[in-house]
């Protein structure tokens, strides 16, 4: 009982906290843009039972797109992005014989590039300069998987340069097509204008649907994570930002008194 009554006191409490920072002065809505780079890896069902090699890097993976903000209030909004994500894993090493003679060993990373919408609550805190923490949910469709097999250790460079890579193989069929997961992060938010502001923010995507498509590439369930530092700027739509308040009070100047003279 006493537990309930606390859990409906603390409700009370978050909503009478809401309606305190209702304010008319601040804008509605916002649009922003938003991007940035990422590490990302794969991991199956059970991670604890195949614990990840502590020699084996993180794939690097990005992410970049907009979106949509509404405020309820100055503290509570709604936020809905489409964001265009690439992930992978650096996800073995092949080695063997060429011939009798030459041993040669590759590395192997698979990358996915993917089409999310992540739809999160931001709560925001402060007056001038103000923190947030976005929670939510996504969902995303695979647009386009590779393998690509290189004769060096991964690093970001494979990406990008093409001698360094020996086969690039679609994979697409073999990732599934839907994906879907969790959102959280936190941020910063600094007023660069009276219309629009800088955003930092490091946020983490953890997908809870397995990627193997089941044609015998892979041999178990796997899934992805993704976590990003985020960069953008947002602005004002229908009103601008509250003008930066001041963190000292003007003293405030009495007014002479004339002294009467006497004779």
């Amino acid at each position: 009982m006493c537990k309930k009554l606390s859990i409906i006191l603390l409700a009370i409490a978050g909503i009478s906290l809401l309606q305190a920072q209702t304010t008319t002065d601040f804008p509605k809505m916002e649009f922003g843009v938003q991007g940035g780079p990422g590490g990302s890896v794969f991991f199956n069902e059970r991670p604890m039972l195949n614990p990840r090699n502590s020699k084996r890097p993180i794939y690097n993976g990005g992410m970049a797109g907009a979106g949509f903000q509404y405020n309820f209030t100055k503290m509570a909004a709604l936020r809905v992005e489409a964001n265009y994500e690439q992930k992978g894993d650096v996800y073995y090493s092949i080695y063997g014989y060429d011939n009798a003679n030459t041993f040669r060993e590759s590395y192997a990373f698979d990358r996915t590039r993917n089409i999310n919408i992540p739809v999160t609550a931001r709560l925001s805190f402060g007056r001038n300069v103000r923190f947030f923490v976005n929670a939510g949910m996504y969902a995303g469709v695979q647009v386009h998987s590779q393998r690509i097999i290189s004769n060096v250790t991964y690093t970001p460079v494979i990406d990008v340069v093409l001698g360094d890579q020996t086969t690039t193989e679609n994979i697409s069929k073999d990732v599934t097509r839907g994906d879907a997961g969790v959102v959280a992060g936190l941020g910063v938010f600094l007023p660069i204008g009276s219309r629009a502001a800088f955003t930092i923010e490091a946020r983490n995507n953890t997908g809870f649907i397995n990627q193997n498509a089941g044609t015998g590439l892979y041999q178990n369930k796997f899934y992805n994570t993704n976590t990003m530092l985020l960069m953008g700027i947002t602005f004002a739509l229908d009103k601008p930002f509250p003008k930066l308040e001041r963190r000292y009070k003007k003293v405030k100047q009495e007014p002479v008194r004339e002294i009467e003279q006497r004779y």
